[in-house]
């Protein structure tokens, strides 16, 4: 009797974990995020990552271009090398230069660490940290030397950086 429960249960018990539905989906190269390695800026630069600004971004270079810099969002402590899906980029003049930084979303095991997917859902979902990058950029040079602040979708962040090849 105990012998045949035993028996019983084993087959149940292997046909319920062969039949479970394993939610680890393989991702074909149309569903893949496209991403771009990036290396985190050195803290020493303080003039673009103060300590209280820390937790919410860092800038860092494209690795193929170290010119290019990118504003990278995350919701934890970011390694010096990561990978990045652009969503956006803004572009300010302050006297006769203007820069322009790709505005990014961190990317782990093809999943976005913040629930961004495009320019749009950051600048109507995510509007307060979309105002407080642009008053940070705006006024960390002094009150009044910005000219000009534009903020741009992910479109032209793909073509900033394709052009950059």
């Amino acid at each position: 009797m105990i012998r045949s429960f035993i028996i019983v249960f084993s087959i149940l018990s292997l046909l319920c974990t062969s039949c479970q539905n394993n939610d680890k989906k393989q991702t074909s190269d149309k569903d893949r995020i496209k991403t771009f390695s990036v290396e985190i800026e050195k803290n020493d630069k303080e003039a673009h990552n103060p300590k209280y600004i820390s937790p919410l971004f860092k800038i860092a270079s494209f690795k193929k271009d170290e010119s290019l810099k990118t504003l990278v969002l995350s919701n934890r402590t970011l390694s010096k090398e990561v990978e990045v899906s652009p969503i956006g980029m803004f572009s300010f003049t302050s006297g006769e230069t203007t820069k322009e930084i790709i505005l990014s979303v961190e990317v782990i095991d093809n999943q976005r660490v913040l629930d961004i997917q495009h320019f749009l859902e950051f600048s109507t979902e995510f509007y307060s940290i979309k105002q407080l990058i642009e008053i940070y950029f705006t006024n960390h040079q002094g009150i009044g030397k910005v000219k000009s602040f534009k903020w741009q979708n992910e479109l032209a962040a793909y073509r900033k950086i394709n052009l950059t090849k």
